[in-house]
């Protein structure tokens, strides 16, 4: 073989390697942006519901031991930055410390924030077709599963019934009284389920079916509840195949 026929080898073996090297630090750049990109969403979305607790007077250390929440909340604050507020939700142990809207629909707040700002957490909210939130029979509350595990991200937990067992209360805050929330059941369901129905609170038949069909495709249940509770659903993306959903079932029961 000539001596060009090598050297043109050569040219092509290193345009090659030289194309590849800028493709592979391409790659790097892009990875290393979204990244970052990703990190400073999720720090803005800390911070700003840090801020949110502050205004609300309920700041908390949210270690196990530490956790001091009183049920005490700011509520005509927290209305003067945002009308949409209906409650305040808490959970010891977790990052679950936050206020809780309802709309117009169930699109506004999924990447609003509390403040109005956008976000990729969004804001816990409750589906806009419950007339009655936290009174009527089933209220479903919606929230992002953050991978800081913000938002509604603890809830895949809950999939382990001995994680709800040593974390089966949440505190409920409305502006009318405190309340605690007790876990009876776990679903894993797909988003288009019956179950995300919101049942008239006046029809006994119709509560007593929502009630069999939520225990016919609960993961498990614990504890005792019927068509006479006030039942809140807490609801949240799971991964394992499109439209699938995690969904703590809970009684509103006194403080």
């Amino acid at each position: 073989m000539s001596k060009s026929k090598k050297s043109g080898k050569k040219k092509v073996r290193r345009m090659a390697s030289n194309v590849i090297l800028v493709c592979l630090i391409g790659i790097m750049i892009v990875s290393g942006y979204n990244l970052a990109s990703s990190l400073y969403k999720y720090h803005i979305g800390s911070k700003t519901y840090n801020d949110i607790a502050k205004l609300a007077g309920v700041e908390i250390d949210t270690s196990e031991d530490e956790d001091t929440f009183d049920g005490n909340v700011d509520f005509a604050s927290l209305r003067k930055q945002n009308a949409d507020t209906i409650a305040w939700i808490h959970l010891t142990g977790t990052k679950i410390n936050y206020p809780i809207v309802q709309a117009a629909d169930n699109d506004y707040y999924l990447r609003r924030m509390f403040n109005g700002a956008k976000g990729i957490g969004g804001t816990l909210f409750v589906d806009y077709r419950v007339a009655h939130p936290f009174k009527d029979f089933n209220t479903i509350v919606y929230g992002h599963s953050m991978k800081d595990k913000s938002m509604f991200g603890s809830l895949k937990f809950f999939q382990e019934q001995d994680y709800a067992d040593s974390h089966s209360r949440f505190d409920l805050v409305t502006p009318e009284g405190k309340y605690r929330l007790e876990v009876v059941a776990f679903l894993h369901i797909p988003a288009d389920n019956s179950l995300y129905t919101v049942v008239n609170t006046s029809d006994k038949t119709a509560k007593a079916n929502y009630i069999q069909m939520l225990k016919n495709n609960a993961s498990y249940v614990r504890g005792t509840f019927g068509p006479d509770d006030a039942l809140v659903l807490l609801s949240t993306c799971a991964y394992d195949y499109d439209g699938a959903r995690h969904v703590v079932v809970c009684k509103k029961v006194p403080w």
